[in-house]
């Protein structure tokens, strides 16, 4: 991400996402954006969760974490990161 605020390269990730599920596939992919360092506030977290329907990932203090849904989906699979509520 570099100097990139969270909610530009959140903007490049969802075109540079949706691209490769069209041209490469599968059409129907979870589509997970990760960042490297976490969002300055819920809202990005809760615009990509809730309104894109994408699963959202970023480093902090050494740890992937998470928004609330993306948490769920990974705990469901088995798999456990932080999530954004437990920072």
């Amino acid at each position: 991400m570099g100097n990139y605020h969270p909610g530009h390269a959140v903007r490049e990730a969802v075109g540079q996402l949706l691209e490769y599920r069209y041209f490469i596939g599968p059409r129907d992919a979870r589509l997970c954006i990760a960042i490297d360092s976490p969002p300055r506030d819920s809202a990005l977290t809760e615009y990509v969760e809730k309104e894109l329907g994408m699963l959202f990932l970023w480093i902090s203090d050494g740890k992937v974490s998470g928004g609330p849904l993306t948490a769920e989906f990974f705990r469901n699979a088995g798999i456990k990161i932080a999530s954004e509520q437990e920072i």
